[in-house]
């Protein structure tokens, strides 16, 4: 990953994200240690990045989010967000997940639907929440709309 800062005096950061088991193949290390040297000899500088490097909590984050995402979802997904949201922010201090499981009884959804809509908000970026803590003690108050209009019933993801 290249990441650019306009107006930095050094402006281009490489980033390589590897998994620490691959660091211990030659070939790797050889091809690791070229791209090294060649940011170095245009002024960029040069990141090693490990799943080591992410703190466990964050990890188990992306994991969970991530672990839901349903990539066929339909049209529909910006009101049922929007619904979800509404009930979120009526019980500020109990768990998203006995928020999403009364959402799911009073909806006639079976068990989990509501969780699961939630990981996909997170995932396209339409809910968020602070990653350092873990998702398993998500209070509602904890969530939070990414989107500007999202309190007028405008959703849009965040690319």
């Amino acid at each position: 990953m290249l990441l650019d800062f306009d107006g930095l005096e050094s402006n281009q950061i490489a980033i390589q994200f590897k998994y620490n088991d691959e660091l211990m193949d030659k070939n790797v290390i050889a091809k690791l240690e070229i791209e090294r040297r060649s940011c170095l000899a245009k002024g960029m500088q040069w990141k090693l990045i490990t799943e080591l490097d992410i703190p466990h909590v964050q990890q188990a984050n992306i994991d969970w989010i991530l672990g839901g995402k349903d990539l066929h979802i339909g049209e529909s997904i910006q009101m049922q967000v929007y619904d979800l949201w509404e009930e979120i922010k009526r019980f500020p201090d109990i768990k998203l997940s006995k928020a999403c499981s009364d959402y799911d009884k009073r909806h006639g959804l079976p068990l989990g639907e509501a969780l699961k809509l939630a990981r996909n908000a997170f995932s396209y970026r339409l809910l968020a929440f602070d990653i350092h803590k873990p998702y398993q003690y998500l209070i509602c108050s904890d969530i939070h709309s990414v989107s500007f209009g999202f309190d007028s019933g405008d959703l849009y993801a965040v690319g």
